[in-house]
């Protein structure tokens, strides 16, 4: 599986670096066979839910974000300014001819609390240059009862995302 991944990249990549001025990075770990990608521009991003003063953040996020391809069919994601029980992010991948799909999740709970975070995506390495479209969601859930009244909220964010992503 890792060596279509790799084959797929790396085609994409020597066509890339073919009609393009600007030299993108490309390495691949010889000795485990695993893709490390990165972000290298965000052509869209959209906040499909959540609170306007979480876009700025979650856009860096984005900007700063890393996925790990294992040549066992799991991948991780993970970025800067996150919650250390949900990141990094696990999850699976498939690659069917110049596209690689995948998708990861995970919860954790603390105390009267509960999050999430999910991670669903496309990566088409036939496109020049690569493009990996994703949707990115999160939530969380807290709850009390205090003088047996019972308390609650949740928050929860959806992002789409289209983005260029270079090897490191």
């Amino acid at each position: 599986m890792i060596g279509r991944l790799t084959l797929a990249v790396a085609a994409a990549l020597a066509a890339t670096m073919l009609m393009s001025t600007t030299s993108a990075q490309a390495t691949v770990a010889a000795d485990s066979g695993t893709v490390r990608l990165r972000t290298q521009q965000i052509l869209e991003f959209q906040q499909v839910a959540g609170q306007v003063a979480w876009r700025t953040s979650a856009y860096n996020r984005v900007v700063n974000a890393v996925w790990i391809f294992y040549p066992n069919g799991t991948f991780a994601f993970n970025t800067t300014n996150v919650r250390t029980d949900l990141y990094p992010l696990r999850g699976r991948y498939q690659v069917r001819g110049n596209t690689v799909s995948f998708s990861a999740h995970n919860a954790a709970a603390i105390g009267g609390s509960s999050a999430f975070t999910e991670m669903i995506g496309r990566m088409d390495f036939g496109a020049r240059p690569p493009v990996m479209r994703l949707n990115w969601a999160s939530g969380a859930g807290y709850g009390a009862v205090v003088n047996n009244q019972r308390f609650g909220s949740t928050a929860s964010s959806h992002y789409a995302v289209v983005l260029r992503v270079s090897q490191f």
